[in-house]
């Protein structure tokens, strides 16, 4: 057997014995185990006994899950099901690197990679299970400097689940590293980095994603033209406030009328301090 099949077996019989003595509960149990088999699976040995170790790991879990007192009878299932993807994650990431492979050769403008990141979670969704495999998605089409690609990941007028930076998917992580993206890609002087400061100013018009598209705004590339429009979208978006004083809005949105007049206000100094050559 290989190392990693003993270091993981040493790993499996540490949490029996934490569960057992009460250092870690039942559901940490479960996620260390999860977790110790994920990384044995990245290491696997060629002449290794997989069923025997995924007995071994599951053999703790049957005993006390039908105890009537405090046992689960739903955990063997999610048990099972955790280890299927685990089973399943070489599969998914390999369709994936397929996908984006066709996306670099195909001469369609970015189509491609712009529909997994608009409609990934529908299309695809046994790919985009695995949070690693979103953010790798994201980080391509920035790497390939893709706007269109990332503000369809977030795209306010087609707001979904299906998106792979929609807020409610992995806590949100996508979802900044889509705007991250924008603003890391808003900072360079060429067309690349115009249209991703554009993207920015106009995702600053929609409630769903103003304040955090104007805290990753670059205030000292903006525009006399930009400007104006930040302008505008800030009285528009108080006036959305004010007309509804019951609703709690979502997404911060109460943030983002005095985010983007903050973002007015450096873009005001950047003028003064630091004139610039792209400045309207």
């Amino acid at each position: 057997m290989s190392r990693s099949f003993d270091h993981c077996l040493v790993e499996l019989d540490n949490y029996s014995n934490q569960m057992k003595h009460g250092i870690i509960t039942r559901s940490e149990w479960e996620w260390k185990v999860i977790r110790a088999l994920g990384d044995y699976f990245d290491d696997e040995g060629p002449g290794d006994d997989v069923d025997f170790l995924l007995e071994y790991a599951r053999e703790p879990l049957e005993r006390w899950a039908h105890d009537p007192l405090n046992g689960d009878r739903e955990a063997p299932d999610r048990f099972n099901r955790a280890v299927r993807r685990l089973l399943h994650y070489p599969a998914a990431r390999a369709s994936l690197l397929e996908l984006l492979d066709q996306a670099a050769s195909a001469d369609d403008g970015g189509s491609l990679l712009i529909d997994l990141c608009a409609t990934g979670h529908r299309d695809h969704s046994r790919i985009f299970l695995f949070d690693d495999l979103v953010l790798e998605t994201i980080c391509t089409a920035r790497g390939r400097a893709c706007v269109s690609a990332l503000v369809a990941a977030i795209d306010p007028k087609n707001h979904s689940p299906q998106q792979l930076g929609h807020p409610d998917h992995a806590f949100g992580r996508p979802r900044h590293l889509v705007f991250a993206s924008l603003a890391e890609l808003a900072a360079r002087s060429d067309p690349v980095g115009i249209q991703a400061l554009d993207a920015l100013v106009d995702l600053c018009g929609h409630w769903q994603t103003a304040a955090l598209a104007s805290v990753h705004i670059p205030a000292h590339r903006l525009s006399r033209q930009q400007r104006g429009s930040l302008a505008d979208a800030a009285e528009a978006l108080e006036d959305l406030l004010d007309a509804n004083t019951l609703q709690v809005p979502g997404h911060e949105a109460n943030r983002a009328p005095a985010s983007i007049r903050s973002v007015l206000w450096l873009a005001n100094d950047a003028t003064r301090l630091a004139p610039n050559s792209w400045e309207a």
